[in-house]
């Protein structure tokens, strides 16, 4: 074992168990002070013996060098209190008693320094310097008293050993004054140092919050009017219906067949701006997922291709009709498998951006079309549209969030491509943009390892899309939304249903009693009994705990889908609901 590695074990001791850097740091500056301390006593108190042969200062020096390994010792034994306490009592009484025995030779007023120093070293709590402070005044006060009183005789050495002990003990004080000053001068430069780098840390997340409370200023005023937009147009479209509705009413006549085929394109109108709507609301809720760090989970499924693709594209066809925009769907038969096993609601989103985006800056009359085809062993996804293209200044940051751009009918938000990106990356992907002035843009998305063996498919009862009748068939509706109770309760009444109806848990609760519904549609939020709550109370009820309840709600978080589906829900269903949605639900638990 070397010199150094003893050093260091001995400066170290006692900052295995402390957390904080202050206090090791603390306890590495008593440790080093105690170990150069003892060593010059014991040797200086030995040189001394060997030219005076004085017990007076020999036997002193040795006990100040054992009081001060024991400072090092109780730190060792994790006793840091005792030890701060010992260490400033060994330096007070030893600068007493050599001032009073060798006050008249050396200038022991020049310990003061390092004395008021080390109470500010060693102690941090106000109320232990200050005991500190006062001891060290105390002390120098008795030195001064006993030097113009002379209540102890100094010892008497001759003139050399004089002037031996005076420079010796000169140059002792000032290393330990310099020690100290130093320390100060140290942590006052780092305490500048941290401040500077604290103010540029500061300064740099100042400019990056100012950024994003300009990005998100400016993502609020986009969503607000993007939300607008589909918003209006359900507006506007119901006033019309109700203008045609009106007018056949007052006639007394039926509805003709030019009006009828204009109800017709206002219904399509319709329903693609409400799903253009809905599509807004998801893109907003899964950004805050991804900003939250709560990226969801991959659940992977084994699912038929073809089916899939067209009724994205087919949901998409209705908002291309309403902008006047003709999408076509291409799809290598030859080459492409049957079945893929992958997250379909991530690749159904990933779908819906590009579509939804491809529509947005496409000019009337334009056309999208998506492609699938096989590269290898990978799945490629291309959407292209005939619009305008993507300039050289966007796609450097086009997979960024909040990044836009406006065509007509439709504005972005700037979060469809940024939350693509993600998912694909998510799903192991890659997306690529091909684009030039004047001829469009085309998005490519490439998934590795997505094709399935066809014997692996099993179908499910909804994957089936069988849908049960529900003729005669009784449902409880709890919602507090008289809307959302009339429009449910029309589809379910065409389709034969005995509806029952409730606007809180309490009533809901007392209907379900009296009626014994086939199965409950609950919503999650309402006043005074929350849908949590009188989902407890029907599962804890012995009459009502084995009826399927299916959850319905604006929230859409997975935290809260969870939440409700662990406290007993059968099914939950996003609002707003599609109608077909909300039958295949039924249907799992109504044969």
């Amino acid at each position: 074992m070397n010199v150094a590695h003893v050093v260091k074990t001995i400066l170290l001791a006692g900052t295995q168990r402390c957390e904080r850097e202050e206090e090791r740091k603390r306890i590495r500056i008593i440790n080093c002070l105690c170990l150069i301390t003892a060593l010059a006593a014991f040797s200086i108190g030995s040189l001394f013996y060997a030219f005076t042969h004085s017990l007076k200062i020999v036997i002193p020096a040795i006990f100040e060098g054992i009081f001060f390994s024991s400072v090092i010792f109780l730190n060792w034994k994790h006793q840091t209190n005792t030890a701060s306490l010992v260490f400033l009592l060994t330096h007070t009484v030893s600068a007493l008693y050599f001032g009073v025995i060798l006050g008249p030779i050396i200038n022991i007023s020049l310990i003061a320094v390092f004395l008021f120093g080390l109470s500010f070293m060693v102690f941090k709590s106000k109320k232990l310097r200050l005991i500190a402070i006062s001891v060290t005044g105390i002390t120098l006060i008795l030195l001064e008293i006993n030097f113009y009183q002379q209540i102890f005789q100094p010892v008497l050495l001759s003139r050399e050993n004089q002037f031996l002990l005076r420079w010796i003990a000169l140059g002792a004080f000032l290393g330990f004054d310099v020690l100290v000053i130093t320390y100060f001068v140290n942590e006052n430069s780092s305490l500048l140092l941290s401040t500077k780098k604290y103010s540029e840390t500061l300064e740099a997340t100042v400019k990056k919050l100012e950024f994003a409370n300009l990005s998100k200023r400016i993502y609020l005023r986009e969503t607000s009017h993007e939300i607008r937009t589909p918003l209006n147009a359900v507006f506007g479209i119901s006033q019309l219906l109700e203008m045609i509705m009106k007018r056949a009413a007052d006639k007394d006549e039926t509805i003709d067949p030019s009006e009828f085929r204009e109800m017709t394109d206002l219904v399509t109108s319709l329903n693609a701006a409400s799903y253009h709507a809905r599509n807004i609301v998801n893109n907003v809720l899964e950004l805050s997922t991804i900003e939250a760090g709560k990226v969801n989970e991959i659940h992977k499924v084994v699912f038929h291709l073809k089916p899939w693709i067209e009724g994205v594209v087919q949901m998409h066809g209705y908002i291309a009709q309403a902008k006047g925009v003709k999408l076509t769907l291409n799809i290598d038969e030859s080459t492409l498998p049957a079945v893929l096993i992958s997250d379909k609601v991530k690749l159904t989103q990933i779908v819906t951006n590009l579509l939804s985006n491809a529509i947005k800056f496409s000019p009337e009359k334009g056309v999208i079309s998506l492609q699938l085809f096989t590269g290898g062993s990978s799945l490629y996804l291309k959407v292209s549209n005939s619009g305008e293209g993507i300039s050289k200044e966007k796609q450097i940051a086009i997979f960024e969030p909040f990044v836009t751009g406006k065509n007509g009918f439709t504005e972005g938000t700037g979060l469809g491509l940024y939350i693509t990106k993600f998912l694909v990356e998510l799903l192991n992907g890659a997306i690529t943009l091909k684009t030039a002035p004047g001829k469009g843009a085309t998005f490519e998305v490439c998934f590795p390892d997505v094709f399935a063996d066809p014997s692996a498919y099993e179908p499910t009862e909804k994957d089936t899309d069988t849908l049960c009748s529900l003729k005669e068939k009784k449902i409880l509706m709890i919602d507090d939304d008289k809307m959302a109770r009339t429009l449910i309760s029309m589809y379910l009444k065409n389709a034969g249903s005995h509806f029952i109806q409730a606007e809180n848990g309490f009533e809901g609760i007392e209907k379900a009693r009296e009626e014994k519904p086939d199965i409950i549609i609950l919503d999650s939020h309402m006043p005074g009994m929350s849908g949590k709550e009188t989902l407890l109370h029907i599962r804890h009820d012995q009459s009502l705990q084995n009826i399927p309840v299916i959850l319905a709600s604006g929230d859409a978080y997975k935290e809260s889908k969870e939440e409700l589906l662990n406290a007993g829900a059968n099914d939950f269903l996003t609002k707003p609901i599609k109608f077909t949605e909300l039958h295949k639900a039924i249907s799992q638990f109504i044969h």
